[in-house]
């Protein structure tokens, strides 16, 4: 009948629109992770978010990097799955008081799985609240490499130029004793010449009135 094809007309009508809503949504979507992955991405740190069983829920290509991995690779897995044993036992004391909700920071080193090379990062755990519970947290490292090693420079610096002024010192105090020697030394030349004038003066005038 009219009436039904008409329903089956508004019908078709809402569904188009509602696929054409549900389509502009998941693009809306789809550009808003482009746009946090790039930022992500482009942050001058290594990121990443856990859930409170310490399953990464994401992170960018810096935090992946540091072990050997891609974002795919770190995306859902544990901590401790990806973590080198020993790196793990060190970052517990401060993983867990994170996860209780106190914030953490520290300084740890980290080796490359597959360079090898070692770099310094200064770490932050934020902890992530809601209602009132924690739910997870944000993971912060920054690469402070130069730092250390510009800082190392500086006290190998301090220590050679502490060690030169401690030599020049002691160079100084001999120089110093060496010379209250020589006028000390001095001090008796001249007190024997003295006394050796003394000597033939007085010889000198007794041997006269003898001779006579």
């Amino acid at each position: 009948s009219y009436e039904a094809r008409q329903m089956l007309v508004r019908k078709r009508d809402q569904a188009v629109a509602l696929g054409q809503e549900l389509a502009l949504r998941a693009a809306e979507s789809a550009t808003r992770e482009r746009q946090i992955t790039h930022l992500l991405n482009n942050v001058p740190a290594a990121v990443a978010s856990f859930d409170a069983n310490s399953d990464v829920r994401n992170c960018n290509q810096r935090y992946a990097s540091l072990f050997g991995l891609t974002v795919d690779e770190v995306r859902g897995r544990n901590v401790k799955d990806f973590l080198p044993a020993a790196r793990y036992d060190e970052l517990m004391p401060y993983w867990r008081p994170a996860l209780a909700g106190s914030p953490q920071s520290y300084r740890r080193v980290n080796e490359h799985p597959h360079t090898l090379e070692i770099s310094w990062l200064d770490c932050s755990l934020v902890p992530q609240w809601e209602d009132g519970k924690v739910t997870g947290l944000y993971a912060l490292l920054v690469d402070v490499t130069d730092k250390v090693r510009a800082d190392a420079e500086l006290l190998n610096l301090n220590n050679e130029l502490e060690a030169r002024v401690a030599r020049r010192t002691a160079e100084l105090a001999r120089a110093m004793e060496s010379l209250q020697a020589s006028r000390e030394e001095l001090v008796r030349s001249q007190a024997k010449a003295g006394l050796a004038a003394l000597v033939a003066s007085v010889s000198h005038e007794l041997s006269t009135p003898i001779g006579n």
